[in-house]
């Protein structure tokens, strides 16, 4: 694997992780449903 393919998959499973807490932060402060909260994190994992 070509370094900079490997360096996309890698920025692209950091961007997941940082939104996938942001989600989380989201549903604890009340500001999204856990419903929301599944989809939003189904989506992520589709991308």
């Amino acid at each position: 694997m070509p370094l900079d393919e490997k360096g996309e998959k890698m920025a692209a499973k950091e961007k997941n992780s940082v939104l996938e807490q942001v989600c989380r932060i989201l549903t604890r402060e009340n500001f999204i449903t856990p419903e929301e909260q599944l989809r939003m994190l189904e989506q992520l994992r589709k991308e």
